[in-house]
């Protein structure tokens, strides 16, 4: 879900309220310092989410809603830290490899000389101008380190989806040989 602007009763209703983003922080142990401006966002979400859906006021009290809310935004933030510190700063050469720590076997050791950068420069961008968005949001995110589990949750792209995405990625690889 996007966040979008509060309307003037969400804006009221998030600072009637605001109490929820301390108690999270603090039950969870989080620093208030650190984890506030990650957090906050998933409570506007459950904001926005819960002012819209009578089914949910029907159902759960609002604190319930912000939790998983703040809760999913925090989970979001780390498994986008740990995917960065997977990412590699060599060529990316197995779509295939789920970019944890065997992900170093398929990368290339030492220098290159400044010719072969702007080659392989120039075929990644031949590549990538024969894919669609969402296949180049995918190959990103894999040069990015993240694995293929956080990838279709971050895209909101089933599995079923995504792996067929990946067959058409390969194919395209496979055509320019």
């Amino acid at each position: 879900m996007e966040l979008t602007r509060l309307t003037d009763n969400e804006r009221k209703f998030a600072e009637d309220n605001h109490k929820l983003i301390y108690s999270f922080l603090s039950s969870k142990g989080y620093s208030i310092e650190d984890y506030y401006n990650i957090v906050v966002f998933g409570y506007l979400k459950a904001v926005q989410v819960y002012s819209k859906r009578a089914d949910l006021q029907e159902k759960y009290k609002f604190s319930v809603i912000a939790w998983k809310y703040m809760q999913s935004e925090i989970g979001n933030h780390f498994r986008t830290e740990t995917a960065q510190k997977r990412a590699t700063e060599e060529s990316l050469l197995s779509l295939d490899a789920d970019n944890d720590d065997t992900e170093n076997l398929y990368n290339m050791v030492g220098g290159k000389s400044a010719e072969s950068n702007i080659m392989e420069n120039a075929a990644v961008q031949d590549i990538l101008s024969k894919l669609t968005e969402t296949q180049k949001e995918i190959v990103c995110m894999k040069a990015e380190g993240y694995n293929n589990t956080e990838i279709c949750t971050l895209i909101e792209l089933p599995q079923s989806s995504f792996y067929k995405e990946m067959t058409r990625i390969k194919k395209t690889l496979n055509s320019r040989r």
